[in-house]
This record gives structure tokens, C-alpha cells and sequence, in this order.
């Protein structure tokens, strides 16, 4: 069973898992943000892709969904196999600081405590096969104007990639770092699509494949090249 104990810097998973992330020479992370809701979407991509990938990253507005996907995630063995090692999300503008769930993220005893609650950091700092990567909803950094702040602020903390959300529009932008938004997975704007991403890493060199969901005749995703409208 995968660990949902959440460290100290906000993510869940183990220190291991998180050191094997860092040294791997290659890693593939799903990237889902802005649900606003949507746990049954946010469950079926999981459910699709999941297993397949070394990290989930939420840039924020729906942690409550991906809480709620955990908290099934621990009662049911066939969807904990979907869930990938390491788990990092960011808070959004409507998110709560903290949310309460079935599960334990603490490192100790179950009886240790009456209610658990996993905390919701505003911006992670992780490193996946070589790349520093800044984690943020980007709400407090002006992305609807720019990514000027979101630069800075990566090349602050020595990060070479920023994933951010908070815009609801897929975008791959190659600037002095390299900054990638997945859109929304049910709200998107700007005529862009519903859906999600998967950042791959190869020997350092990255780049974003996105998906976009198709609800006729069936619900599917397939994958789309989005235009890039703002920034």
C-alpha cells in the first residue's frame, strides 16, 4: 500500500519515495488542477492514469476533491494501485488551510488522535529526476497578467520548473524556467478544453502532454495540443 503520511513539507508520501523521485533519470507526473468539485472526474483520471505515473501534482481549487479520492482510495485496495508514491498539491484561492480525512497522515499510532486533518501548503518545493520544481496555484503571483512574478519567484527558491493552476487554461511556456499549467479539469476558459497533463522528464530535458475530455459518445480523454491565448 502506498504511504499517505504527509512530511513536512506538505507532501504525502515517504522520504524514500521522495529521494527515489529526485535521483530518477526519467519520471512521468500527473498534473490535474482547478476540479472546483469535480471528485467523480478527478477520480477517473486517477483511476486511468495513475498507476502508470511516479507523482501527482495538484496546483489547487478542488483539494477537497483530491482528499475525498484518497479517503476512497484507503478503504478500496483496486484504486490504491492507482495512487502514485508522492503526492503534492498546492493551496488555491478556494481552498481551506487544512481538510479533515478518514485516513491517518500522521506517523503514529491510529488512536494517537480523535480526528485527522492533512494541512494544504500554498507552494511545495520538490525535485523529480534532476528538475527543481516550484509547485503553487499561482493566485497570489498575478498569472492572469503574467508569469514575470512566477519566474522570479522559481529562480528565488533555485527551481528550474513551476507548475501552477488558478487561470483554468492549459499552457507549456519556455522562459528562463520552465512553467506549465495543466487548466482545469471541469471549468476551463478562454474556448480551451476540460482536462489534465502529464509533465515527462528525461535526463533533465522536460516537456507536457495534455489531454482534453471528449464526453460523446462516452467520456474519454485524449490527448490535444492547447493554444497558448495569454502569457
Amino acid at each position: 500500500m502506498n504511504s499517505l503520511i504527509q512530511l513536512k513539507t506538505g507532501i504525502l508520501g515517504s522520504e524514500a519515495d521522495c529521494e527515489k523521485l529526485a535521483q530518477k533519470k526519467q519520471a512521468k507526473i500527473l498534473v490535474i488542477s482547478d476540479s472546483h468539485g469535480g471528485r467523480n472526474t478527478l477520480r477517473h483520471i486517477i483511476l486511468q492514469y495513475g498507476e502508470s505515473c511516479d507523482a501527482l501534482f495538484f496546483a489547487g481549487d478542488g483539494t477537497g476533491d483530491l482528499t475525498a479520492c484518497l479517503d476512497e482510495a484507503y478503504k478500496e485496495k483496486y484504486f490504491m494501485k492507482c495512487i502514485p508514491p508522492v503526492i503534492a498539491f498546492a493551496k488555491g484561492n478556494n481552498d481551506p488551510s487544512s481538510y479533515p480525512v478518514d485516513f491517518n497522515p500522521y506517523n503514529s499510532d491510529k488512536n494517537a488522535h480523535k480526528s485527522f486533518n492533512v494541512s494544504v501548503p500554498k507552494n511545495v518545493e520538490l525535485t523529480a529526476a534532476g528538475r527543481k520544481i516550484l509547485l503553487t496555484h499561482g493566485n497570489e503571483y498575478g498569472v492572469y497578467y503574467s508569469t514575470d512574478s512566477l519566474v522570479f519567484a522559481a529562480k528565488e527558491r533555485g527551481a528550474d520548473t513551476v507548475v501552477f493552476g488558478h487561470t483554468h487554461c492549459p499552457a507549456e511556456i519556455r522562459r528562463d524556467v520552465y512553467l506549465m499549467n495543466p487548466g482545469s479539469a471541469t471549468c476551463p476558459r478562454n474556448l480551451s478544453k476540460p482536462g489534465f497533463a502529464f509533465i515527462q522528464i528525461v535526463e533533465k530535458e522536460i516537456y507536457s502532454v495534455f489531454y482534453k475530455m471528449e464526453t460523446f459518445p462516452t467520456v474519454k480523454f485524449v490527448p490535444y495540443n492547447p493554444e497558448v491565448i495569454y502569457y
